[in-house]
């Protein structure tokens, strides 16, 4: 939700984080995680075989994290976190703080879990950065049932910048998290809106997720999206409307694992947009991709 790709503007290429990692136990099922992070533009730091100049993020960044995991019982996880960010992007730095928690409770064969997180910052202008960002999700495993199925329903907010507050920025920022975790398809379309894809921020979320084993080495995946934006473009320009419907995506996903080294998956998404986009330009559209992948 915050933190998972330190070079998302490479694809799938690359996968890491520039960064260094201090963990101090206390308790057995406790552990507080203090990193400090350091992702250039363009890496600078680890050696390249082929472009050297291929852009891995945005903007600089920076930032401090002080992550909590503590289990209390066992059935409960409790991660607080907070956060601090510098994105340096020589025209109008911000300064961004994000702080949140992460809930997880698990009994079986239900379990749920929830996050939410307040940021608050200031660009280098003097414009103030205030958001808020959430999910939760209910999931029912199946067990004992042919396939072993498994039904979760989710929800997940992401505040938008109302453009009436010209001295307030009130968009959420992804932070860290600027990967496909809602659509691989989906991620482009914020390229229009923001100037990068994955940039999550202005949106609602309604997810429906059905999982089930085939056999022991070849799974499915089902699921169907409804986005939503939490504020409309203020003025209808294409490629925008007046409305606050995103869209709706279905996915299907095919894994199978071959052997320990060998595994591949097939992924389709559909997608049919709203009236947050013009007329014009409410095109369906279909994202398939199939990948073997071997591991040394």
């Amino acid at each position: 939700f915050v933190i998972m790709d330190g070079t998302p503007s490479d694809g799938s290429r690359s996968f890491y984080f520039n960064a260094a990692k201090a963990a101090f136990r206390i308790g057995e099922n406790s552990v507080i995680d203090v990193i400090y992070v350091d992702n250039p533009a363009k890496d600078r730091y680890l050696p390249v075989i082929d472009w050297q100049d291929r852009g891995l993020v945005k903007t600089d960044e920076d930032g401090i994290i002080v992550y909590g995991k503590f289990k209390v019982p066992e059935q409960l996880s409790l991660e607080p976190y907070y956060i601090y960010k510098f994105e340096d992007d020589l025209v109008n730095n911000l300064a961004l703080n994000t702080v949140g928690n992460r809930i997880s409770l698990d009994f079986a064969p239900w379990q749920v879990r929830g996050e939410i997180a307040y940021q608050f910052g200031e660009y280098k202008d003097g414009i103030d950065r205030e958001a808020w960002g959430g999910q939760a999700y209910i999931k029912r495993t199946f067990k004992e049932s042919k396939f072993s199925p498994s039904l979760e329903f989710g929800y997940a907010y992401l505040s938008g910048d109302d453009e009436s507050t010209t001295d307030k920025n009130e968009g959420w920022n992804p932070v860290f998290s600027k990967w496909p975790w809602i659509s691989e398809l989906y991620i482009m379309g914020y390229v229009m809106e923001r100037g990068e894809p994955g940039y999550w921020s202005n949106l609602h979320l309604l997810r429906t997720k059905y999982d089930m084993n085939l056999t022991e080495k070849t799974g499915l995946s089902l699921a169907y999206n409804y986005l939503l934006a939490d504020t409309s473009p203020a003025v209808a320009t294409p490629p925008f409307g007046d409305g606050f419907s995103r869209g709706h995506i279905g996915h299907v996903i095919l894994t199978h694992k071959f052997n320990q080294n060998v595994d591949g998956h097939l992924h389709l998404e559909y997608f049919k947009p709203g009236d947050f986009y013009s007329e014009d330009n409410r095109d369906n559209a279909i994202f398939i991709r199939w990948q073997l992948q071997m591991k040394f």
